[in-house]
Formats: structure tokens, sequence, C-alpha cells
């Protein structure tokens, strides 16, 4: 597994791992509001603001993944661009090489006759 996937599992595991406690913090929250008493209504907005921070942390994940897959297929198209370009000129300079023997094969013919 390349270096960059094992980064992109890992990010999808922590994305995982926010959408699993934004979840519960809801939960929690929704729990907490059902209950009369000041402490757990004080409790369930508290969990609100939880809530709120996670799903922060969430979109900002999300840029974050969008922007590192943005910056591999970048790399990814460079590289293949580099790679285009050493065989284009590996294919150039086997061509003059070939046109070279060639000129050399008619200097040598024209001293043979």
């Amino acid at each position: 597994m390349s270096n960059t996937q094992s980064l992109f599992d890992s990010l999808k595991e922590l994305a995982n791992t926010l959408q699993k406690a934004h979840e519960t913090s809801q939960e929690a929250s929704e729990e907490a509001a059902n209950y009369g008493g000041e402490w757990e209504q004080e409790t369930s907005t508290d969990l609100d603001g939880v809530t709120v921070k996670i799903r922060e942390l969430m979109d900002d994940l999300e840029n974050i993944i969008r922007e590192a897959r943005t910056f591999r297929d970048d790399a990814e198209v460079e590289e293949r661009q580099i790679r285009t370009e050493e065989e284009d000129e590996e294919a150039s300079r086997e061509s003059v090489e070939g046109v070279q023997d060639t000129l050399r094969e008619k200097e040598w013919r024209k001293g043979q006759i």
C-alpha cells in the first residue's frame, strides 16, 4: 500500500470517528433535553455546542481531503507529463542516432565504390 493511500485511509478513519462522535453528541444532547432539570438543560445546551464544533471539524476535514486529492491528482499529472517528455526526448535521440547511422552507412558505401 502506498504512503498516499495509507494517508487517505487514515483521513477516512478520522472522518468516520468524527461522524460517530457527532451522532453520539447529538443523541446525548437530545436525551439531556428530555429531562426537565436545570442541570440537564444546561448539559443539553453545552452538548449542542460540542456538536457544532464537531461538525466544523468534519467540514474542515472534508476540505483537507479534497485539497489532498487535488494535490495528489496534480502530482500524478505532472509525473505523467515528465515521463512523456522523457520518452519524447529518448525517441528523438533514437531518431537522430538512426539518421546518423544511415548517413554513416551511405558514406561508407560511397567509399566502397
